[in-house]
């Protein structure tokens, strides 16, 4: 079209009687017109185009989409089955939706006399009352006194919890509850899944006893060590005021007034190394010589 039009402006200048300049600005604003409408007709075009291109490919989308979603909830519903925590859901009106064969061994209860009531705390509780995924979709004040060790991360709730009515000496679980959301992004329910860690508590406890025996017994011999090397020490300073003392007794003989009182400090020496000697043998540096007592002595 553009090539058109020059060969028809080239034609026509002269029965126009046009200068150059006039015939250049002419030239060029009609040609600048021509490449504006082209691009814009091309434009309307191709994006018609692709507007019902993209209508079919929805059209099949749409198909598949419905098809891999039915598809997708029968995996879904298999793997929940498979989890070995128990786990069930409910929806917008608290009926469960969802039971799975471990929530069936922990509560006894099949998923076909419990799917579609609002009991699900019953097995656990012998009454209804909220659990923790009611928490995640109301967040009632109420709910969370019931929980008092409640932990939120986002929309998670994780909380433990002993609960008496459930087995022979009562039970502690593990939760863990979240909001289940539509492809709008909407709230359609919850799910909580559960874990009996009972097992696991005991044995918390036995390795806490266990190390608290285990700490005493490094604070023992702690002392002992501590003991050990005070009485050593010791012992080598009742050493030298005893030889000392023996000495000063040798040059001033039995008949000065002095000597009854290096004798009392004599004896409170021996006394001293006798303690020492037992502190020694607490901290295993020296062996026990056990002997026979008179008790009335």
């Amino acid at each position: 079209n553009i090539a058109a039009f020059i060969a028809f402006a080239l034609y026509a200048r002269h029965s126009y009687a046009l200068g150059f300049p006039e015939f250049i600005d002419y030239l060029a604003d009609t040609t600048i017109a021509l490449a504006f409408v082209t691009l814009t007709s091309f434009s309307v075009f191709v994006i018609n185009r692709r507007a019902l291109d993209q209508m079919e490919h929805d059209l099949d989308d749409r198909e598949r989409a419905e098809r891999t979603l039915v598809e997708s909830q029968r995996r879904l519903a298999d793997i929940i089955n498979f989890l070995p925590d128990a786990t069930f859901a409910v929806d917008l009106d608290r009926r469960v939706t969802i039971w799975n064969g471990a929530m069936e061994e922990l509560t006894g209860i099949p998923a076909s006399g419990i799917i579609g009531t609002r009991a699900y705390s019953v097995p656990f509780y012998g009454h209804e009352r909220p659990a923790l995924l009611d928490y995640v979709l109301d967040h009632s004040a109420e709910t969370r006194t019931l929980y008092p060790e409640i932990r939120e991360e986002g929309d998670t709730a994780t909380s433990e919890i002993f609960v008496p009515e459930l087995g022979a000496d009562g039970a502690y679980l593990w939760s863990t509850a979240k909001p289940l959301y539509g492809p709008d992004g909407k709230v359609t329910g919850a799910i909580e899944s559960i874990r009996d860690i009972t097992e696991r508590r005991k044995q918390e406890s036995e390795k806490a006893r266990l190390e608290e025996h285990l700490l005493h017994a490094q604070k023992m011999e702690s002392v002992g060590r501590l003991a050990g090397g005070v009485a050593h020490d010791f012992n080598n300073l009742l050493t030298t005021i005893m030889g000392n003392t023996s000495l000063v007794m040798m040059d001033l003989g039995t008949g000065n007034p002095a000597s009854a009182q290096l004798r009392d400090v004599m004896k409170a020496a021996e006394s001293a190394s006798a303690l020492t000697k037992q502190l020694l043998a607490f901290s295993r540096k020296q062996a026990l010589e056990p002997r026979e007592t008179d008790v009335n002595r």
